[in-house]
């Protein structure tokens, strides 16, 4: 109970930053509180590299690069005209649950199909639609298709299509742990 009363102390005053003086006292006091540091999941500050997705540039190195880290690829194809790709830039990719876990559990890259369409081209059969996001895992041989989906989703929506996409990965995985031939081809 203490440490929640503290907490909420601590947050109350985190609020604003105050500066009380006692002006013409004796030993005049100066007290200056400090604004209190955004918590993630876990109750622990979150640090400046979390505040952020760490988006990696699109690149031809980038699927070496998720091989050798064991770490599926999340592509983000927008339009920065598009009103939906900036709501979600604006409040999914900047909650701090959905920051961790792209963060901690995937490369992340973002995409603009109208400053990069060459490399969106690879993403798109037909028409393009945004925002479209994509989750690939790859592999020595070709990177394939774990999850795709578009329009709007909110923290929640991305949450559960996060949740989805890595079931999808570890049953593959799990897959290709138990055939013989062929194991864990897409």
């Amino acid at each position: 109970m203490k440490k929640l009363l503290l907490l909420l102390v601590i947050a109350i005053l985190g609020c604003s930053s105050t500066t009380t003086r006692n002006a013409g006292s004796p030993g005049t006091a100066v007290v200056t509180v400090a604004p209190a540091a955004p918590l993630d999941i876990t109750g622990e500050p979150v640090s400046e590299k979390k505040k952020t997705i760490d988006w990696q540039p699109f690149h031809d190195d980038l699927i070496k690069t998720s091989i050798a880290l064991n770490k599926p690829l999340f592509i983000y194809l927008k339009d920065k005209r598009c009103k939906f790709c900036r709501k979600m830039s604006g409040a999914t990719f900047t909650n701090p649950v959905i920051i961790e876990i792209i963060n901690k559990r995937f490369l992340a890259t973002s995409i603009d199909v109208t400053e990069s369409p060459q490399a969106a081209a690879i993403f798109y059969k037909d028409e393009v639609v945004v925002p479209k996001l994509i989750f690939l895992r790859p592999r020595e041989n070709a990177p394939w298709i774990v999850a795709e989906a578009t329009g709007y989703m909110d923290s929640f929506k991305m949450a559960e299509l996060i949740d989805t996409a890595e079931k999808f990965i570890n049953s593959k995985l799990n897959e290709g742990n138990t055939d013989k031939e062929g194991a864990g081809k897409p």
